[in-house]
Order: structure tokens, then C-alpha cells, then sequence
């Protein structure tokens, strides 16, 4: 069950929305028109084939438009995660079903367009066609956009700058008494851990770890300041002068930092902010 609640990228918004749309209309329609996953019966047709493939694919596309042109509206990028992809794609799935329902006296000549048996059957094809059609648009979307950030992370300019201030500051916590001083060019990167935050440096070339009890974006508040460190997500913050390398993925990048032996995420949030960082480094 811990998998259902494991953060998951929200495509369906601003461009990727459009993207998906378009890529709904065109993956659909080939799907329909090729395959025919259904029995038809060009008796009832009202227009050609070709026509009556557009009805079907043209009125899921709307749907999945304006249903997540206001999901969109509602949720948190980084607050979404699988089971809440699952219960989105599932009411989606339904209303398309709706709408393919309503739609039949538009395209088809017969009695029992607007029954409970055909009703229902609009319905099933919907989760049955509808699911495979997304799972290949979803595919393919995670080609584009893995393409994309790939392409984007190898123009990024990684080089260190040089790190010549000394100067020591106060890191303000929830409880004054745990206060403690740092040397922001001495920070590699920090990640969120419940309540406080793991803190990694590195003092005469030697990785450290401590815990701190703040949040990460407390922490990140008095430091912004300083040019080279970046919030990249919401559970991590970095200093750009370690990062070694870019890898970029359908999420966003996996940055490579020096003295420390995992990834930190750039999520699809943050891109923008750390592209043009790096692209004026």
C-alpha cells in the first residue's frame, strides 16, 4: 500500500496538457480506425467510419481536457501521488464513458441508443479502450518529455564557480537553544526528514552529516541569499558548486553531487528556476 502513496509527476497541466490532448486525438483515432476494438454496425452509421471514429476520440479529448483544466486548478504539483493519479484516471474514464453515451443519437440511427443496456456498455468501453489508449499516450509522453529534459540537462553549464566566502552564519531553529553556525559554501545539500533536516557538508574535503531540528524550506529561507544554493524539490536543497553531473528524466534531472552517494531530484516544479541558474553560471 506504501506505493500508492509515493509522489507521483502530474502531467495534466499548462503545455503537457495540450500535449496529451493532442496526443489523445491522434493515438485514439489510430486506434479506433486500425484496430476497431469493438463490434460495429455500419447500418446505424450516420457518416462514414473515419467520421465516427472523430465523434468518439474528438469528445474524449474534450473530456480529458476541461476535467484536468480544473483538477489542475485544485491540486498541488508536489502533493500528488499514485492513488490519487488512480482515482483522477478512474472518474476521467467515467465521464468519457457519459459523454460517448450521450453522443450516440449525433452518430447512430438506432432505438436503443439511449438504454440502459447501451448505457452501460459505454461505460465499459470506456475503461477498457480508454485505459489502453492512455497507457500508450502516457508512454509516449514519458518519451517526449525524458527526450526533452535529457536534451536540456547536457546544455547546462555545471562547471563550479569558485566558493570564496568565509563567512560564517546563524541557522535560526524552532527551538533557539539548538541555533547552530554554518558556512554556506560548505554545504553540499540538504534533504527533509520528518520534522528536521539531514544536512550534509563538507569541511576539509570530509562529507558530514547532522540532523537539525527545522524544516527544510525554514532553512532554505535563510540561505536563499546565496546565489549557489537552489531548492530542487520540495524535500531538498543544494549547493550547485558540487553537482558533478545532470541526468535528465521524465520527472525533471537527477543531480550527481560530490561526497555524497544518492541522487537529488530536480522536480518538474523547479525546473525553470534551475535551468536559467545554471544557464548564468
Amino acid at each position: 500500500m506504501n506505493a500508492l502513496r509515493e509522489p507521483y509527476p502530474f502531467f495534466h497541466k499548462g503545455n503537457e496538457l495540450l500535449r496529451i490532448t493532442t496526443l489523445i486525438l491522434v493515438i485514439g483515432f489510430l486506434f479506433e480506425y486500425l484496430i476497431i476494438p469493438f463490434e460495429r454496425t455500419p447500418e446505424e452509421h450516420l457518416y462514414s467510419y473515419p467520421i465516427i471514429c472523430l465523434f468518439h476520440v474528438g469528445v474524449a479529448a474534450m473530456i480529458y481536457f476541461l476535467y484536468f483544466l480544473v483538477v489542475g486548478q485544485l491540486v498541488r504539483d508536489e502533493d500528488w501521488q499514485v492513488y490519487k493519479e488512480i482515482i483522477a484516471v478512474f472518474f476521467l474514464l467515467l465521464f468519457i464513458g457519459i459523454g460517448e453515451w450521450a453522443i450516440r443519437p449525433l452518430i447512430y440511427d438506432s432505438p436503443s441508443n439511449h438504454t440502459w443496456p447501451i448505457f452501460w456498455e459505454e461505460i465499459w468501453h470506456a475503461y477498457l479502450a480508454g485505459s489502453i489508449i492512455l497507457l500508450l499516450v502516457l508512454i509516449t509522453n514519458v518519451k517526449i518529455l525524458k527526450s526533452r529534459n535529457f536534451q536540456r540537462s547536457k546544455r547546462l553549464n555545471i562547471r563550479s564557480k569558485p566558493l570564496n566566502s568565509d563567512q560564517i552564519i546563524e541557522i535560526k531553529t524552532q527551538v533557539q537553544s539548538e541555533n547552530f553556525e554554518i558556512n554556506p559554501k560548505e554545504l553540499i545539500c540538504a534533504c527533509a526528514a520528518g520534522n528536521y533536516v539531514e544536512i550534509y557538508t563538507s569541511e576539509a574535503g570530509v562529507m558530514q552529516k547532522s540532523l537539525k531540528r527545522l524544516t527544510l524550506q525554514g532553512l532554505y529561507d535563510q540561505l536563499k541569499d546565496y546565489e549557489y544554493i537552489l531548492k530542487t524539490h520540495r524535500a531538498f536543497l543544494i549547493n550547485t558548486a558540487y553537482i558533478n553531473e545532470v541526468k535528465g528524466n521524465a520527472q525533471g534531472y537527477q543531480l550527481m553531487v560530490d561526497h555524497i552517494d544518492f541522487s537529488v531530484p530536480v522536480s518538474r516544479k523547479h525546473l525553470k528556476s534551475f535551468n536559467e541558474a545554471l544557464s548564468e553560471a
